[in-house]
């Protein structure tokens, strides 16, 4: 099974972000860019990659062990980005702010824990944020010049607050047409005081 672990989105929030994906589509054009289908769009915390199913059941324990430790949250999300940059774009986002620490810390915790029981630490802080879309293979370089330029002219506003309850642990089964996720559990944050 290929596993990861991520925080799942409001149908509010996956409504916004078609809404935008679809605007982008129309500014950017879909020949250099495949664009991820909102209902797939997810805020990854850790990847796990191919696991045995027989680890499963410690997964789950150390994921219910992990959320009880931290209440819920509440993530700005807005901005729009790329990784590395506009120039160079690969990976098209919207940002994820969250400003009391908690995504940090859980994402900080994750990876000590999950090492303790055979993954690999990421190396690398968390960048939160959630992906639209990605960049083709075989671009051209005057087709990645005219899609630096109209990035450079794209701005998204706040998109909204979102509320975090649960962490969830999700399998993935890549297709032609895309990847399909199925959850395998939710993992309750502690209800805010």
């Amino acid at each position: 099974m290929r596993l990861f672990i991520a925080i799942d989105l409001s149908h509010t929030l996956r409504k916004h972000l078609s809404e935008e994906i679809e605007k982008l589509t129309h500014m950017l054009g879909s020949d250099s860019i495949r664009w991820v289908k909102a209902s797939n769009i997810h805020l990854t915390l850790k990847f796990l990659g191919e696991t045995p199913e027989n680890k499963l059941d410690r997964i789950k324990f150390t994921l219910e062990d992990i959320t009880s430790q931290f209440s819920s949250f509440k993530m700005d999300v807005g901005e729009f980005g790329c990784f590395p940059n506009f120039r160079k774009p690969r990976v098209f986002w919207i940002g994820v702010h969250e400003h009391e620490g908690i995504l940090k810390q859980i994402h900080h915790v994750l990876e000590a824990d999950f090492e303790k029981i055979g993954f690999k630490k990421e190396g690398r802080p968390l960048t939160a944020h959630l992906t639209l879309g990605r960049l083709r293979k075989n671009i051209s370089s005057s087709k990645l010049q005219e899609l630096s330029t109209k990035l450079e002219t794209i701005h998204i506003d706040h998109l909204g607050i979102e509320d975090v309850n649960e962490i969830c642990l999700f399998s993935s089964v890549l297709r032609p047409s895309g990847p399909e996720y199925t959850r395998h559990g939710e993992f309750r944050l502690k209800e805010t005081e």
